[in-house]
């Protein structure tokens, strides 16, 4: 048999009435054509379970055609599946199931998909119901503890998150919760953004995010309050009064001169050559000198000052017409902006 139509067909000549009497249950059975090219898809519906269990429960176990006569949608059915089988047999479920090779993906409930995006739309999908199932474990112990509001304090920086701690607040009392810092360590940072990389002008924030429940959207909301530090450089000259002894020095050997805090005075000469005692002693008096006046130079500014500094005489040594040294002094501030977000 190739249609529905051939089959209804069939069914005239055995019963009597019209095609249109018998067409939806031939429809029906053959219905599972449109999910594969052949006739495998007969699995679903030429079967006895199909034709014993589902099409009564569809269309009744008995038809009246419009010639009066009452006819056994049961027999309909295995004429069907019969006239497909050219008359030889009526297969079962198991005729069919015994033959089919079981794959991994029955026993667990998830198809392992052929197709990477529709792979990884599954995942997106997994993950989004495995956060909503947490948060709703949230919520309710949220709402047993009855909890108002929750404050996380934080400070990061230096490329890494540094220690933040959870307060729970109720109108009466403050404390601390295992079982929901395990939540929102994972849920804050899908949430809120924690600016931790440093860059030698950007050195970090610290603050505190303020989590509350929104009952109408059924979802925790998530504020933050900060204080970001910034490092700023600031130049100046430095100018050391000099002997003419010292500047004379200076101008004859000398080609720069650099250091730190931490360094100290780097003397670098322009020559070489074997220093007397005298020299030796003014290499000496020009390093406590330079050392001294870089220690006690106060910059203006309206910043927090930064002990650090370094200090350089340039790419060539000057000296003025007053015999003093210029010095260029390096300092940082700290400068703090505050941000909602």
């Amino acid at each position: 048999m190739a249609n529905p139509m051939i089959h209804s067909k069939s069914s005239v000549k055995r019963w009597g009435g019209k095609v249109e009497d018998y067409l939806a249950i031939h429809e029906l059975i053959d219905s599972p054509k449109a999910t594969m090219n052949n006739n495998s898809s007969r699995v679903l519906t030429h079967n006895t379970w199909f034709a014993y269990t589902i099409i009564p429960k569809i269309f009744g176990y008995n038809i009246t055609n419009s010639a009066g006569k009452s006819v056994d949608t049961i027999d309909i059915a295995m004429l069907h599946i019969a006239e497909d089988f050219r008359m030889k047999f009526v297969p079962t479920p198991q005729d069919y199931l015994k033959h089919l090779e079981v794959q991994p993906w029955f026993c667990n409930g998830v198809k392992d998909l052929g197709c990477e995006e529709a792979t990884k739309r599954a995942d997106e999908i997994k993950e989004k119901l495995r956060e909503l199932m947490e948060t709703i474990d949230a919520i309710k112990l949220w709402n047993e503890k009855k909890i108002i509001h929750c404050e996380m304090e934080f400070s990061c920086g230096g490329d890494s998150m540094n220690d933040y701690t959870f307060t729970y607040f109720t109108e009466n009392d403050s404390f601390q919760d295992t079982e929901l810092d395990n939540y929102f360590d994972d849920a804050v940072y899908k949430h809120v953004n924690f600016y931790v990389n440093s860059d030698g002008h950007y050195m970090g924030e610290q603050g505190i995010v303020h989590i509350e429940l929104e009952e109408e959207a059924e979802d925790f909301t998530y504020t933050k309050t900060a204080q970001s530090e910034w490092n700023e450089s600031i130049e100046n000259e430095l100018l050391i009064q000099l002997t003419d002894e010292q500047a004379e020095f200076i101008r004859k050997n000398v080609s720069t001169i650099n250091g730190s805090l931490d360094e100290g005075v780097n003397i670098n000469y322009s020559r070489s050559f074997i220093m007397t005692d005298r020299e030796e002693e003014l290499q000496k008096e020009l390093e406590l000198l330079i050392e001294g006046d870089a220690l006690n130079f106060e910059p203006y500014t309206n910043e927090e000052l930064q002990e650090w500094y370094t200090f350089e005489s340039g790419e060539s040594i000057s000296i003025n017409e007053n015999n003093q040294l210029v010095i260029i002094m390096h300092n940082k501030t700290y400068v703090y902006t505050d941000s909602e977000e």
